[in-house]
């Protein structure tokens, strides 16, 4: 028979994906095999999800039972279990009262985000263009790294060898397959280093992107716009010079 021990699965996680991952180990169970996890301080939904406990206190076992064997177990000790609880339910805070309590006591919901944000869309666009700005004048040499890649290694290079590849190409009505060729291969080149430069940068600011706009600091348009316009700054030249290359070379056969 399979088993599976688990230390602490639930570590350093939030509420709900330690729910989900108890919920993973339980379904295991259900396919016949044995899970063995080691858990500290479980909400209320996690510990319901346990068929068996073994409950230690200072490396001794203070009780091996089922759920139900429990809490008899603890009445006997004297401790009783309340029968009114707070609930922490993710985004709302639900107050679950007993149903001989005549008073009851209403279901607040509280939502812990707010739905807008304190800036407007002009406002974020602005400040995360100047931020993105300021990185990037600070960092004088990731700057010359692009510049000498994009525009010699890259865009000079893919330049002159389309230029000797596509030189003295004619203009007849035959070669317009090959006219429409090079077109196509200036555009692929002139295309694809922005894009994976968009994709790198992206991939490199997407943590910190997640993280505030998560706590409303701006929203995704206005990051996507300033980040757009300061990479158009970076590569139009780069592209500009590539086509000029082209073009001296293939207009002068």
């Amino acid at each position: 028979m399979f088993e599976c021990i688990s230390d602490e699965p639930t570590t350093g996680l939030d509420a709900f994906m330690a729910k989900n991952i108890v919920q993973v180990l339980k379904t295991m169970t259900s396919e016949g095999r044995t899970v063995i996890c080691t858990i500290h301080q479980p909400s209320s939904q996690v510990f319901e999800l346990f068929d068996s406990l073994l409950l230690m206190a200072d490396g001794r076992v203070a009780f091996k039972g089922s759920i139900g064997d429990a809490k008899n177990f603890f009445s006997t000790q004297g401790l009783q279990i309340c029968d009114n609880y707070l609930e922490l339910s993710y985004s709302d805070i639900t107050i679950n009262t007993n149903e001989n309590n005549t008073r009851g006591t209403p279901t607040i919901n509280i939502p812990i985000l707010g739905t807008g944000y304190k800036a407007t869309y002009w406002r974020q666009f602005v400040t995360i263009l100047w931020r993105s700005y300021i990185t990037l004048i600070r960092n004088p040499q990731l700057l010359l790294d692009r510049f000498v890649m994009y525009l010699w290694l890259c865009h000079q290079i893919t330049a002159f060898c389309m230029g000797i590849i596509f030189y003295n190409i004619g203009h007849a009505y035959s070669d317009a397959s090959n006219i429409m060729g090079a077109l196509i291969s200036l555009i692929q080149s002139t295309s694809f280093p922005p894009i994976y430069y968009a994709l790198t940068t992206l991939v490199d600011e997407q943590p910190l992107m997640f993280r505030e706009h998560h706590n409303r600091t701006y929203a995704v348009l206005p990051y996507f716009l300033s980040t757009i316009i300061i990479q158009l700054t970076e590569i139009n030249d780069h592209r500009g010079t590539n086509l000029s290359c082209v073009a001296m070379i293939v207009e002068n056969n």
